[in-house]
């Protein structure tokens, strides 16, 4: 009777396991980029691929309004992009000084990266 009360307990956790919803960001599409300003020139060498978008928010902090604007530098370039976050399709922005955003419905959250110079030039 014990082996079943473990066996019952060890199914229970892994079923648990398996209904926590993942809710970190997915980029699955890169859509647009450009610049603000007609910035072209200035903007002309900054492109991502989604491998390199997904690389700035898996490495980048979730940052406030203050932090991103005393903190970072807000460039004109962006690149701009479709993703999920928990089964949700969210549009998302990454900016040449390693700022960025998501917006999934209401929800807006800002990003700063100071580790992603290497995926931004």
């Amino acid at each position: 009777m014990r082996h079943i009360a473990i066996l019952f307990i060890c199914i229970s956790l892994a079923a648990c396991a398996n209904t926590v919803q993942d809710d970190s960001f997915k980029v699955t599409d890169v859509q647009a980029a450009g610049t603000d300003n007609d910035q072209v020139e200035f903007c002309s060498n900054f492109q991502l691929d989604s491998q390199k978008a997904q690389e700035f928010f898996n490495r980048s902090q979730q940052v406030s309004p203050r932090q991103l604007h005393d903190e970072y530098s807000y460039l004109p370039c962006y690149v701009r992009g479709i993703g999920k976050k928990s089964n949700q399709e969210c549009q998302w922005e990454i900016r040449a000084g390693g700022t960025g955003e998501t917006r999934c419905g209401s929800e807006v959250l800002l990003y700063g990266c100071e580790e992603c110079e290497g995926i931004l030039n």
